[in-house]
């Protein structure tokens, strides 16, 4: 079958609000479609320069003026010969659409008005658009194409109403979030919509994660029979062509390259894995810290946070306590050994008992360190052997624990607890401080420092047990 259309459906992962950025993906995406993959049209997930969802971004005069700026700089260096599908918002004199464009050759050729708008679950689209109410039909080499936006396929009746306005293929544009079981909820809403105008569909999804969202791509093209000539992969950015060539006045694809959907397991742990990076990623952060306890838990979570980050962005903390059992000290040490993971270490330098303690005074020595950290020096050092620090950087790090979390350079000079204030540095959260006091002082109390208790004041303490006699 020889193409007279080549759509490629650009599975691409956006960044809500960064609109110059959105902007240069699109035309990375469509210099390639055109250049390598040799595209007619390229088509984009819904409000492709803004992101998914923009949400009250909206309502701010600035986001629709720097998409205007953007949609400008699209039109001006989209490749010559090639027509673009994006979304995008608009403003309108009777408030602002969800908008999907054809572009090409420096100007917009036809633009279309989301008509269903949904506002259920994670949606609340009419809180920030107006419905549109017409089809949207354009003709580019040769093949009239109808235009419509993620909510639209679902609902009987706009492409229908593409069918009825000439329309030989419909272009999708989604932002269609994961849940389990999502994909074939999907090819059977396709499959619904082709029974009723008997056109195929190209369904282009976003990809990535946005928050609490994750869109898990997994594009597609039904022919006009419902049957799926093309899925891309899920939770996987692509630029996926698909082949058209008209028979009896409609568009019928070839047949491609056709995904295995994951199992159900599979799709919802990458669809965590997905949105963990995103998250990270999508926030600026430079990597994660967690904490360890051994069990099936903390495992899953580190073995997520490596998945998503690569195991140099992720640190991994164990703090046993009297109560945590020898199996759970072991399992933890071995999780973060097979993962990769710098364990336990980071802790300590966190609290300043790796580098040289500097103070008024320059007689100070670097700790004592092992020369080679390896697994034996991470439990020995935990149980009292293998770092040695002098008296001051030691009481520095304690003091740390026990007095809100607040890590504060020790001097030899007078200060005031204001000016002592400003040069702390946060190692712990407040909360985490209070319970190691309450944990410490029940030692005294109740545990193994009962002797080192002074009436009159609140001591605490932890006993340790590197020496301890067994039998």
């Amino acid at each position: 079958m020889s193409s007279q259309l080549r759509v490629v459906m650009a599975q691409i992962n956006l960044l809500v609000g960064d609109i110059a950025g959105n902007a240069q993906r699109v035309l990375d995406a469509a210099h390639e479609a055109r250049e390598r993959l040799v595209a007619d049209v390229v088509v984009f997930p819904e409000l492709t320069l803004t992101g998914y969802p923009p949400e009250d971004l909206l309502l701010r005069p600035e986001i629709v003026r720097a998409t205007e700026v953007a949609l400008a700089r699209v039109r001006a260096e989209l490749p010559e010969g090639l027509a673009a599908v994006l979304g995008f918002p608009q403003a309108t004199p009777v408030g602002l659409i969800n908008a999907a464009a054809l572009i090409a050759d420096g100007r917009v050729h036809a633009t279309y008005a989301k008509q269903k708008l949904p506002n259920y679950g994670v949606f609340d689209e009419e809180r920030w658009f107006v419905a549109g109410h017409q089809p949207c039909v354009f003709e580019w080499h040769g093949v009239k194409l109808g235009l419509t936006v993620c909510e639209d396929i679902w609902h009987p009746g706009p492409v229908a109403q593409c069918a009825e306005a000439g329309a030989q293929l419909v272009l999708n544009l989604n932002a269609s979030p994961f849940h389990a079981g999502k994909g074939g909820e999907r090819l059977g809403v396709l499959q619904a919509r082709t029974k009723e105008a008997g056109l195929p569909i190209v369904y282009v999804n976003l990809v990535g994660g946005q928050d609490e969202l994750v869109f898990d791509g997994g594009s597609m093209v039904v022919d006009a029979s419902g049957e799926i000539a093309v899925r891309t992969p899920f939770f996987d950015e692509g630029l996926y062509p698909v082949d058209f060539a008209l028979a009896d006045g409609k568009a019928v694809p070839a047949p491609g390259a056709m995904a295995e959907e994951p199992s159900l397991e599979a799709a919802v742990y990458r669809a965590i894995v997905l949105g963990t990076r995103d998250y990270v990623r999508k926030n600026g952060f430079p990597g994660v810290v967690l904490g360890l306890s051994g069990g099936i838990d903390s495992a899953l979570v580190l073995a997520v946070a490596v998945d998503a980050l690569g195991a140099d962005k992720v640190e991994a903390v164990s703090l046993p306590s009297r109560y945590t059992a020898d199996i759970s000290n072991q399992d933890a040490l071995e999780e973060a050994r097979t993962l990769g993971v710098d364990y336990h270490k980071w802790f300590l330098k966190k609290l300043g008992q790796l580098d040289r303690l500097r103070t008024e005074l320059p007689e100070s020595a670097e700790p004592l360190v092992p020369k080679h950290w390896g697994e034996i020096n991470t439990v020995t050092i935990a149980f009292g052997h293998g770092l040695s620090v002098a008296p001051l950087q030691a009481v520095m790090g304690i003091s740390a624990l026990v007095n809100g979390g607040m890590l504060i350079p020790p001097t030899f000079l007078k200060r005031t607890p204001e000016e002592a204030a400003k040069l702390g540095k946060r190692v712990i959260a407040a909360e985490t401080s209070e319970k190691m006091r309450y944990l410490m002082r029940l030692n005294v109390e109740k545990g193994t420092a009962r002797k080192a208790d002074v009436p009159g004041y609140y001591i605490g303490g932890k006993t340790g047990t590197a020496e301890k006699v067994v039998n």
